[in-house]
C-alpha cells in the first residue's frame, strides 16, 4: 500500500514537472513570436516613417537646409529598412518548402498533411509583402537621391530587386500556383512572380510602379513625381 502510494505521487509528480516544462515552453515560443512580430513591424514603420518624411520634406522650400537634412534622414531609415526586410526574405525563401512535382502528389500532400497548405499559403504571403516593402523602399530611393541631386545612385538602387526576382521567380511561382485567388486584381499583385521579365523591365526604365504590381499602395506617389 504504502509503495504503490509512493509510486503514484512519483508519477503525479513526474507528470507534473512535464506539464510545467510544456507550459514553459509554450509561453517562451509565444514570447519568441510576438518579439519577432514586433522586428517585423519595426522594419516597416521605418520604411512608412521615412515616406512621410519624405513628403513633408518636399514641401520645404529648396534654400532652408532643414530640407535636405529631412531626405537624408529618410534615406538612411530606407536603406536600413530595405536591408533587413531583403534579408528577411532571403531567410523565407531558403525554407524551400518541399512541393511534389506532380498534381497528384500535391492533392495527396494537401490531403493528409495538415501543415502542408498552411505553410505554403504562409509563406508566399511572407515573401510577397516583404518584396512589396523592397520595392516601395526601392522606389522612394530612387526619387530622393534624385532630389537631393544624386541621379547616379538610382541606376544602382533596383538591382537587389532585379536580384531577387531572377534568382527566386521559379521557386515562388510553384508557391504560387497552389494559392486561390479570389479575383483578378489578387492575381495581378503577383507581377512579380509570374510575369518576372516584364515587372523587372518596368523596373529599368523607372516607370511609376503601378498599385497592381505589388501589394502596397504609394500615397506619395502623385507627390514625389511632381518634384
Amino acid at each position: 500500500m504504502g509503495n504503490s502510494s509512493i509510486s503514484d505521487e512519483h508519477v503525479f509528480f513526474v507528470a507534473l514537472h512535464f506539464t510545467t516544462r510544456e507550459i514553459l515552453l509554450t509561453e517562451v515560443k509565444q514570447i519568441s513570436l510576438e518579439i519577432k512580430q514586433g522586428q517585423k513591424n519595426d522594419r516597416r514603420a521605418k520604411i512608412l516613417g521615412a515616406e512621410s518624411t519624405i513628403n513633408q520634406a518636399l514641401q520645404i522650400p529648396d534654400e532652408d537646409p532643414h530640407k535636405q537634412s529631412l531626405l537624408l534622414h529618410a534615406i538612411s531609415d530606407l536603406n536600413e529598412g530595405r536591408e533587413s526586410i531583403i534579408k528577411e526574405f532571403e531567410i523565407e525563401v531558403n525554407k524551400q518548402i518541399s512541393i511534389p512535382n506532380s498534381k497528384v502528389g500535391i492533392l495527396f500532400k494537401s490531403m493528409f498533411d495538415e501543415k502542408f497548405n498552411e505553410e505554403i499559403s504562409n509563406s508566399f504571403n511572407e515573401l510577397n509583402d516583404q518584396l512589396s516593402y523592397i520595392v516601395k523602399s526601392s522606389d522612394l530611393l530612387a526619387k530622393t537621391y534624385s532630389v537631393t541631386g544624386h541621379p547616379q545612385m538610382v541606376d544602382t538602387i533596383f538591382y537587389p530587386v532585379k536580384q531577387l526576382v531572377e534568382e527566386n521567380h521559379e521557386y515562388v511561382s510553384q508557391l504560387v500556383e497552389l494559392q486561390d485567388f479570389k479575383n483578378d486584381e489578387e492575381s495581378r499583385q503577383i507581377k512579380w512572380c509570374v510575369e518576372p521579365e516584364e515587372f523587372i523591365a518596368q523596373i529599368e526604365i523607372l516607370e511609376p510602379l503601378q498599385e497592381d504590381m505589388i501589394t502596397i499602395e504609394f500615397t506619395g506617389e502623385e507627390l514625389l513625381n511632381g518634384v
